[in-house]
């Protein structure tokens, strides 16, 4: 049983079979696992599953080039800088929450609907392969109106999909009340489809869209990159730097018990001057007194936007935390942090 943590998830097992040639795999895998081994004794376990799904993203990305998908015929310089932009603003906005400002709701949301990309967006990654391989077949036929039509039908659907991922975004601005994030984004989403549903249109029957499917692949993978491994590992170190302000808090908090022999009713009553969380994605800290004794605690949104993160400081460990489906121990003695729907 001990081994079998050691080794890397089945899925991810399953997919570098996938990826290797039978002729390589088991000199490629016995390398793979070798190196993961290293790191878990090196590491830990969760990164050196991490470090495990990134070897898996580099040899996807040599399984492409290896099939000349991103040639000149199927992808130009300004198509590859677009894609390039596409991605690094999906990895943005899946950061923003867990870069250091003002608490915003609307940073929550846009992570949230940008990791969706990543775990809704794995749907097209088939659609995308077989996109470029029927163009590939096709290039050896005489009915190159079957591929247009083809590329056609791939193209309005991943535009529809977009769209109505667009949708979510906006509509969950409104519903959280920011309404000049809400309608700049609806002009902006309006704009933007129409001007891509134009461009289709007059070019149904001329371009072959072959970009379009390198798109569908390339694009849900990084966001589901930067959800299952950037967020996380932002989240733990925005944690742990919260975490590391909140010492003031408890310091200021006992000395008011040293002086007065009881922990105060409010937090006001301390009289002094207390620092906030300082990133984007987390409230306030709060307060609590309870039973002579005190928690503090404060939230932050992860895994998109579905997963509220209770981080709370005990000093007797009575925590108390109901509703919860998994708990953890921070990086602090007397932290823990609740995940809840």
């Amino acid at each position: 049983m001990e081994s079998e943590k050691r080794l890397p998830p089945k899925w991810m097992l399953s997919i570098v079979k996938m990826l290797i040639h039978p002729d390589y795999r088991e000199d490629i895998e016995g390398d793979l696992l070798e190196i993961h081994q290293q790191n878990v004794s090196k590491f830990n376990v969760q990164k050196s599953n991490q470090l495990f799904f990134r070897e898996i993203i580099l040899l996807i990305r040599a399984n492409l080039i290896g099939l000349n998908f991103f040639n000149k015929s199927v992808m130009k310089k300004k198509d590859i800088l677009i894609l390039t932009m596409i991605c690094l603003a999906l990895l943005g906005a899946i950061m923003l929450p867990f870069l250091q400002g003002s608490f915003s709701i609307a940073t929550v949301i846009v992570s949230g609907i940008s990791q969706a990309v990543g775990f809704i967006g794995l749907v097209f990654v088939p659609v995308g392969i077989v996109g470029l391989a029927v163009n590939q077949i096709s290039k050896f036929k005489a009915e190159p109106s079957y591929k247009s039509r083809f590329n056609y039908a791939m193209a309005l659907t991943a535009l529809i999909m977009g769209s109505l991922l667009y949708a979510g975004l906006n509509t969950a601005l409104f519903i959280n009340g920011d309404i000049k994030a809400g309608t700049l984004t609806l002009l902006m989403g309006i704009f933007l489809v129409y001007r891509a549903f134009s461009y289709l249109q007059r070019n149904a029957q001329v371009i072959p869209f072959q970009r379009v499917f390198v798109y569908l692949i390339c694009i849900p993978l990084v966001a589901f990159y930067g959800r299952k491994v950037l967020a996380f590992e932002l989240a733990d170190m925005s944690r742990n730097h919260t975490i590391n302000q909140a010492a003031i808090w408890i310091t200021e908090i006992e000395s008011y018990k040293k002086i007065t022999g009881e922990y105060p009713d409010s937090i006001n009553e301390l009289n002094a001057e207390l620092p906030q969380p300082k990133y984007m994605g987390i409230r306030d800290f709060s307060y609590q007194k309870k039973n002579g004794t005190y928690n503090i605690f404060f939230v932050q949104w992860v895994d998109m936007g579905a997963v509220q993160e209770v981080v709370v400081y005990s000093n007797t460990d009575d925590y108390n935390m109901k509703g919860h489906f998994a708990s953890y121990d921070a990086s602090q003695p007397h932290w823990k942090y609740f995940w809840l729907d």
